[in-house]
C-alpha cells in the first residue's frame, strides 16, 4: 500500500539520509524531470517486513513490532502487540493485556524502557492495598503514541540491568526522522458486548486520537505531537472463593471439624486429601476507564552534527467501579451433606450443604462496592546527541519520570440474616450457588417470604485507600567510536556509557480495617433501624444473567437467582450515616454503630503501610563490536561487559498496635490506642557484573545462525524490601517481615538459533535456550513475637473455655446455633470466653482481649531470602511467509518451556517454583493487497502455575488455559482516508483460576467480545 507526497528537488540529499516515520517506513525514489516523489510503504506486510529487517540485522536475540503506518500499532493495545512475538505471553486484566511475560520469567522481571529509558511503574487493577510492583502496566499506555517496539531476549552491556527475562523498549516518533509535515487523526465507536448484561454503562464509547510531525525545510528544527483519548464501558462478571481449606481425613475416616450426623457421598478414606471452600461469591462490576495520552517533541539541529532533543510524556488512566456482589460464606461446623469427587491428589466435595437454624440468623451477603484508581504518569527528557568526527560521537540523555496512583474503595457489607441452609455444586467450571431462608424472626425479616431489602441489615463496612509514587531519575553519556579495520576485523566499533539513576518508591496504604466500619456488626440488626424507606434500597437482580456462558450451572433449579442489589449506592451509604447519627443519643443503636470518621463512612487516618524504597545506581560499560568473514561467510561478534553498583535504603513508618480483638468466631482486628509510631532503616549496598558475548554468522546470504551467552538480573520486589513486620493473619497467627538485604536474581543465559530468509518479508527461525537463575527468593517461616501481642488463645481464660465446652457437651447441651457445642469450633470458643466474662454472646459488639494473664504470641513469620535456583529450557519456532503477490500470508509461532521445579499440590508446607511458566503459540492469517488488509489472529496460552499463596495455606494457584481469537479489517477509501472494523475475543474465550484441583475455582471471568468501527485521516 502506498501513500504519496512531492517535494522539491533540493531536498534530495537530506530525504535519503533520513529513514521516513522514525524508521517505520522503507522509501523507494522515482524521479521525473519535474518533481522527486517520496513513496513510503505502510501496512501489515511492510510492518512486518520492517520487524523482519530489525531482527536479522541485529545482535544477539531481538525482536521487534513496527507501526503499520504513522500512530497505528497493530493491535488497540501494545500488551496485544507484544504477544504476537514467539516467547512472549501475557496476563489480562478486565478482559485487556497488561503484563508481559517472557520465555516464563514473570512480568516483574521483565524491564520496560520508553526510548531507553527506565520507566517507573505502578498497578491500577481494580484491586486494593500495597499495589507497588515492578511489572509495567501496559493498561495505561496507548498504543497510538507507541511508534515500534523491540524486545531483547539477551542481555546487552549498554542496557540498563533489571530485565532478566527481558528487556522491551518503546519507541515513540521523532520529527527530524520523519520530516516535511505528517499528521493523522482517527477515531473509534467501541462496544463492549457484556454491556448487554444489564451494565450501567454505554453501549458505544469513543477513541479519539491523532499525531502530528512538522520539520523546517532545512531539517534544523521539528516538531511531534501525538495525543490519544480513549473510554471504555464494560461489566465484569466474576465468581471467586477466598480460599480453600485443605485437610486430611482422620485415621477412623472421620473428617475433622464436621459432624458425624453428615450425609457423606462417595467418602474418601483415611489419610486422603480434600479441601472445603470458605465462602463464595458472584460479583459484577459496572467499569467506566478513561486513558489520556500525550506526547510532545521538539528536536533542534543547527549544524549536521549535533541534535538537541527535548520530550514531554503524560498518560493518565482513570478506572471507575461499581460492584454488586452475592455470597454465601460456609461453616464446617454445620455441614449436613457432602459429595466428594473421585481419583484427585485432593478431592473437591463437589455438593457441599450447610443447614442452619432459624435462630442462628446465618445471613446471604449481597455487598456493594465503589472503587477509584487514577495513574498519573510524566516523563521529560533531554537529550544531545554530537558527533565529534566521522568516527566518534557522543549522546547525553537526562529524564525525570514519575508514575502515580490513588486508589480509594468504600466497601458495604449488607446481608440477610435470613439463611436456614446453603447449597454449592462445583461439579461445572462455574458453581451453582444455591440457599434456602425464612424470614420469620421478627429481628431479621418481614415474614412475607420473600428474600427484598425488608430482610436487609448492613453489617461491616470499610473505606480505605492506597497510593504508589514512582520516580526514577536517570543521566546516561553513551560514546561511540568507529576503529574502522582492525587486524582481522573488517569493522571495530567500540561504544561505552556511564549511568547514574535514582529509583524511589513511595508506598502508603490504609487497610480500612484499623478498625473497620461496624455498621450493624457482623450479625447485623432489626432491618427497621434504617427507618421505613430503607427496603425500597433494594431492587432485585438475578446474577446468573451476568454469566451468559454457564447456563448449565445459572439455569440450574437450586441456583440463587432471586438476589437483591442497592438501587443507589450513595443514597444507602447516606441512610446507614443516618443510622449512626442516631446511635449517638441511643446506646443501644450504638453498640452495633460505631468507629465512623467524622460521623461518616470515610478512610480514618491510620496509615498501616508507608514504605519508601530507594535505590542508587551507577554503571559503567564497555562493549565490543567485530565484523569478520570466517571462510568467506559473514560474520560479527559482539563482547561486552558491564558493572553495576547499587546503593538501598528501605525506610518503613509503622504504626504500632497495642492489642488484640476478638470479635467473633474467625474475625478479629487490632488495637492501635496509645501505640504511636515507629521507623525503620535499613541500607544495604551490592555490585552486578554483567557480560554478555553475541556471535553470529551468515552461512548463506539467507541463512544466519545466531549463539549468545549473558547474565542478566532482576532486583527483588518493594514489599520484599521493605524493613517492618506485617501481621497478615490474626487468626492463623501469621506474620510476614521484609529482609532490605536481599540481593538481584541473577541468570545466566545461553541462546542459540538459526534464521533462515528466503522471501520477501519472509522467514522461518529456530531457537533453543537455557537460563540458570540463581538467589531465587524463597522464604523461611520462623516463629517470632511482633510488637510485644499477646495471645489469648494460649492463656488460662482460654483453657477455662475449652474446659466449660467440654463440659457442657457431656451434658448434652446445645450452642445458641443449635448445634452441641464443639470445643474446636471457633464460634463457639468465642461464645463461652464471652460467658465467661460476664458477656452477652447475642450482642454482637462484645468481644474479648488479651491481658496480662495471657502469654507473649509467637507468630508463624515468613522471611524472604535468597537461596534458590531454578533452570529454565525452551524453544521457539517461528514463520512468516507471504505467497507471492497475491496478497496473503501467514504468521505463526510456538514455543516450549519447561522449569526444573514442580509443585506438589497436596502440601501444605511452603514451595517453590517459576510462576508463568507455559507453552504459547500464535497464528495470523493476513491479507494485504492494493488498498484491503485482513488479519486474523489466534493466540494460545497453556496452563500455568500464578501463586504458591493463593487463598492461604501455601496453596497453589493455576490459571487455565487460554485461548483467543481477533480480527481487524481496513479500506483505503482514498490515499488519505481509511475505514476499519476490529474485534476482540471474538468467541467470548473466558478466564479460570483453579487450586489443587481444577474443580477447586478461585476465580471465573465470564468475558465477552468487543467490537469497534474507526476511521483515520492522514495527510
Amino acid at each position: 500500500m502506498y501513500s504519496k507526497s512531492t517535494f522539491k528537488k533540493k531536498l534530495i540529499v537530506s530525504a535519503i539520509a533520513s529513514t521516513a516515520l522514525a524508521g517505520l517506513s522503507q522509501t523507494s525514489l522515482a524521479q521525473d524531470d519535474a518533481a522527486l516523489e517520496e513513496v513510503v510503504v505502510t501496512g501489515i506486510r511492510a510492518s512486518l517486513d520492517r520487524a523482519m529487517d530489525i531482527k536479522r540485522d541485529s545482535t544477539g536475540v531481538v525482536d521487534a513490532i513496527s507501526a503499520e503506518d504513522i500512530g497505528k500499532m497493530p493491535d488497540a493495545n501494545l500488551a496485544e502487540s507484544l504477544q504476537r512475538i514467539a516467547g512472549v505471553s501475557i496476563t489480562r486484566t478486565n478482559g485487556e493485556g497488561a503484563r508481559v511475560t517472557v520465555r516464563g520469567i514473570d512480568p516483574s522481571m521483565n524491564m520496560v524502557t520508553l526510548n531507553g529509558r527506565n520507566m517507573p511503574s505502578v498497578t491500577n487493577d481494580a484491586g486494593v492495598g500495597d499495589r507497588a510492583s515492578r511489572a509495567f502496566d501496559f493498561a495505561a499506555l496507548a498504543a497510538e503514541s507507541v511508534s515500534g517496539a523491540e524486545i531483547y531476549k539477551t542481555g546487552r552491556a549498554d542496557l540498563s540491568g533489571g530485565g532478566l527475562g527481558a528487556t522491551i523498549n518503546l519507541k515513540t516518533l521523532r520529527p527530524l526522522d520523519v520530516g516535511d509535515i505528517k499528521a493523522t487523526v482517527g477515531a473509534k465507536a467501541v462496544h463492549d458486548t457484556t454491556i448487554g448484561r444489564d451494565g450501567d454503562g454505554r453501549e458505544v464509547t469513543p477513541e479519539v486520537s491523532g499525531v502530528f510531525s512538522w520539520a523546517n525545510d532545512e531539517e534544523t528544527f521539528g516538531v511531534a505531537l501525538s495525543a490519544s483519548y480513549q473510554e471504555r464501558d464494560n461489566v465484569r462478571s466474576n465468581a471467586f472463593v477466598n480460599n480453600w481449606q485443605m485437610r486430611q481425613v482422620n485415621a477412623d475416616g472421620s473428617l475433622p471439624g464436621i459432624a458425624d450426623s453428615a450425609v457423606i457421598t462417595n467418602p474418601l478414606s483415611a489419610g486422603d486429601y480434600y479441601a472445603t471452600p470458605t465462602d463464595l461469591r458472584f460479583a459484577l462490576e459496572d467499569n467506566h476507564r478513561e486513558r489520556t495520552n500525550g506526547q510532545l517533541t521538539m528536536q533542534f539541529r543547527p549544524v549536521d552534527s549535533l541534535t538537541a532533543t527535548v520530550d514531554y510524556t503524560y498518560a493518565e488512566y482513570e478506572l471507575d467501579q461499581r460492584r454488586s456482589q452475592q455470597s454465601t460464606w460456609y461453616n464446617e461446623s454445620a455441614i449436613d451433606a457432602l459429595t466428594f469427587d473421585s481419583n484427585q491428589e485432593v478431592h473437591t466435595p463437589v455438593i457441599y450443604s450447610n443447614a442452619y437454624s432459624v435462630g442462628a440468623g446465618k445471613d446471604v451477603s449481597f455487598a456493594a462496592q465503589d472503587y477509584n484508581g487514577t495513574t498519573t504518569s510524566e516523563s521529560v527528557g533531554v537529550n544531545l546527541e554530537w558527533n565529534v568526527t566521522d568516527n566518534f560521537s557522543l549522546a547525553v540523555d537526562y529524564h525525570d519520570s514519575s508514575s502515580k496512583n490513588y486508589t480509594t474503595q468504600t466497601e458495604l457489607g449488607l446481608n440477610a440474616n435470613v439463611v436456614t441452609s446453603e447449597y454449592a455444586d462445583w461439579r461445572n467450571d462455574l458453581p451453582v450457588m444455591g440457599i434456602t431462608f425464612d424470614d420469620s424472626r421478627e429481628d431479621k425479616g418481614n415474614n412475607n417470604g420473600i428474600l427484598d431489602g425488608g430482610d436487609m441489615s448492613s453489617a461491616m463496612g470499610s473505606a480505605r485507600w492506597d497510593s504508589t509514587d514512582a520516580n526514577i531519575e536517570q543521566l546516561r553519556l553513551d560514546g561511540a567510536l568507529d576503529l574502522g579495520g582492525f587486524a582481522f576485523f573488517e569493522q571495530v566499533d567500540i561504544t561505552f556509557g556511564v549511568e547514574d539513576r535514582k529509583d524511589r518508591n513511595h508506598t502508603l496504604m490504609n487497610n480500612g480495617e484499623s478498625p473497620r466500619i461496624t455498621m450493624g456488626n457482623w450479625g447485623g440488626v432489626d432491618p427497621d433501624t434504617f427507618g421505613p424507606d430503607w427496603s425500597s434500597y433494594f431492587v432485585p437482580r438475578d446474577f446468573g444473567e451476568g454469566f451468559p456462558s454457564f447456563s448449565e450451572s445459572t439455569g440450574d433449579s437450586q441456583f440463587l437467582d432471586y438476589g437483591l442489589e442497592v438501587r443507589d449506592f450513595d443514597t444507602v451509604v447516606q441512610n446507614i450515616e443516618w443510622v449512626y447519627a442516631q446511635g449517638l443519643s441511643d446506646p443501644d443503636i450504638a453498640a452495633n454503630f460505631n468507629n465512623f470518621p467524622n460521623g461518616r463512612i470515610m478512610p480514618n487516618g491510620v496509615i498501616n503501610t508507608d514504605r519508601t524504597i530507594t535505590e542508587e545506581v551507577q554503571a559503567y560499560y564497555v562493549q565490543f563490536a567485530g565484523g569478520f568473514d570466517i571462510a568467506g561467510m559473514a560474520s560479527n561478534i559482539v563482547v561486552g561487559l558491564r558493572q553495576e553498583e547499587t546503593e538501598l535504603t528501605s525506610e518503613a513508618v509503622t504504626l504500632l498496635p497495642t492489642n488484640q480483638s476478638w470479635d467473633g468466631d474467625d474475625d478479629w482486628s487490632l488495637v492501635y490506642t496509645g501505640g504511636g509510631e515507629g521507623v525503620a532503616v535499613a541500607t544495604n549496598e551490592y555490585d552486578n557484573f554483567l557480560p554478555n558475548v553475541d556471535f553470529d554468522i551468515a552461512l548463506t546470504e539467507d541463512i544466519k545462525l545466531r549463539a549468545s551467552y549473558s547474565i542478566t538480573i532482576a532486583r527483588p520486589s518493594y514489599n520484599n524490601l521493605r524493613s517492618n513486620i506485617s501481621l497478615d493473619s490474626q487468626l492463623n497467627k501469621q506474620a510476614s517481615a521484609g529482609n532490605p538485604m536481599l540481593t538481584p536474581l541473577e541468570s545466566e543465559n545461553l541462546d542459540l538459533s538459526v534464521e533462515w530468509y528466503y522471501g520477501d518479508a519472509s522467514y522461518v527461525s529456530a531457537a533453543i535456550f537455557q537460563k540458570e537463575v540463581s538467589d531465587f527468593i524463597g522464604t523461611t517461616v520462623d516463629d517470632l513475637p511482633a510488637y510485644n501481642l499477646r495471645d489469648i488463645r494460649e492463656g488460662p481464660r482460654f483453657d477455662q473455655a475449652i474446659a466449660d465446652i467440654n463440659a457442657a457437651r457431656a451434658n448434652d447441651e446445645t450452642n445458641r446455633d443449635g448445634t452441641l457445642w464443639d470445643p474446636n469450633n471457633l464460634a463457639h470458643q468465642h461464645d463461652m470466653m464471652l460467658i465467661n466474662e460476664g458477656l452477652d454472646p447475642n450482642n454482637e459488639s462484645t468481644a474479648v482481649r488479651p491481658d496480662s494473664s495471657d502469654p507473649i504470641q509467637l507468630w508463624a513469620t515468613t522471611n524472604p531470602s535468597n537461596f534458590r535456583d531454578d533452570t529454565i529450557t525452551g524453544a521457539e519456532l517461528s514463520l512468516q511467509h507471504f505467497f507471492g503477490e497475491s496478497g496473503f500470508g501467514v504468521q505463526a509461532n510456538y514455543t516450549f518451556v519447561e522449569s526444573d521445579l514442580n509443585v506438589d499440590n497436596t502440601s501444605q508446607e511452603e514451595q517453590f517454583a517459576m510462576l508463568g511458566v507455559s507453552d504459547t503459540a500464535n497464528l495470523a492469517l493476513i491479507y494485504d493487497q492494493d488498498r484491503l488488509q485482513a488479519r486474523v489472529t489466534y493466540n494460545w496460552r497453556d496452563s500455568y502455575l500464578t501463586s504458591l499463596a493463593q487463598g492461604g495455606n501455601n496453596a497453589p494457584g493455576y490459571v487455565a488455559e487460554y485461548s483467543q481469537i481477533d480480527f481487524s479489517i481496513s479500506y483505503d477509501v482514498t490515499d488519505n482516508v481509511t475505514l476499519s472494523a476490529e474485534g476482540l475475543n471474538v468467541t467470548g474465550e473466558d478466564s479460570r483460576l483453579y487450586g489443587r484441583s481444577e474443580r477447586q475455582m478461585f476465580s471465573l471471568e465470564d468475558l465477552g467480545a468487543r467490537y469497534s468501527l474507526g476511521a483515520r485521516y492522514t495527510f
